[in-house]
């Protein structure tokens, strides 16, 4: 079954304006079509019209479908991490591109201590998922190993404990957070909720991609952060930076 035409022109035309589908049309004699003119004003037409004399093209087809194939199944992964059930997030080896453990957000277990390292570590995922092209899910209560450490351990540095609930307490230290270091814009793309497994919370935080860099502002510097397939790292190279910019959105760092 072929897809619709109009999926497919819309398909072909963002292919296109990435540069995916420039020479394939080029060489089925649409020289008019140049893909930097796709989207850039007057000779849209022109795409166009060459787009659409080749969409019952099965070569075509082919061609638009390989392209969004792998981009389609990203966003689906990205989609059922948010509503899942907990479980299918859990287990050894289960850390990918799109998804993250963190043993606790403010509790440091190695130096017995609040702060520092370990609400670093968050924000940072935070925003490399911010700035990645599909966004992703942190989990924060869960250890490398996929099992679940709980927040017990984050819950007990509050010193309103008792006052107000928990998990209440544990959310606006997680929005502070984001909201001093990554912005308001930031705070818009991230939602949280609490889970219980065997008796112990975790966190699932859901961040949506940004349609702007995000860049984190600590200790009068801020920081690019991008989401690899292993990790996430800090661009601090500037020419590098706005490299990676520009491909994700077309524009140079903010000022």
């Amino acid at each position: 079954m072929r897809p619709p035409r109009k999926w497919l022109l819309m398909s072909a035309t963002e292919a296109a304006r990435r540069n995916s589908l420039g020479g394939w049309i080029e060489r089925g004699g649409c020289q008019q079509a140049k893909v930097g003119n796709v989207g850039d004003g007057p000779r849209d037409f022109d795409a166009e019209a060459g787009i659409f004399s080749y969409l019952d093209s099965d070569e075509l087809q082919a061609e638009v479908m390989d392209i969004f194939a792998v981009e389609v199944q990203k966003r689906a992964t990205v989609a059922r991490q948010r509503t899942c059930p907990i479980g299918d997030l859990l287990g050894p080896d289960r850390e990918s591109e799109f998804l993250e453990y963190k043993s606790t957000l403010r509790w440091d277990i190695r130096q017995q201590r609040k702060g520092g390292a370990v609400e670093d570590a968050a924000i940072k995922t935070v925003a490399g998922f911010a700035n990645s092209d599909f966004g992703g899910t942190l989990l924060i209560g869960v250890a490398d190993d996929g099992t679940v450490h709980g927040l017990e351990d984050d819950y007990a540095t509050f010193s309103k404990r008792g006052q107000r609930d928990d998990q209440d307490l544990w959310g606006q230290h997680l929005q502070n957070l984001i909201r001093s270091r990554l912005g308001d814009a930031a705070m818009s793309l991230v939602t949280w909720e609490f889970h219980s497994v065997n008796g112990n919370h975790l966190a699932r935080i859901s961040i949506a991609p940004s349609s702007h860099p995000v860049l984190e502002h600590k200790d009068g510097q801020d920081t690019f952060w991008l989401r690899t397939p292993t990790s996430t790292i800090a661009i601090t190279d500037s020419k590098d930076r706005d490299r990676v910019i520009a491909r994700r959105w077309g524009t140079t760092a903010p000022q």
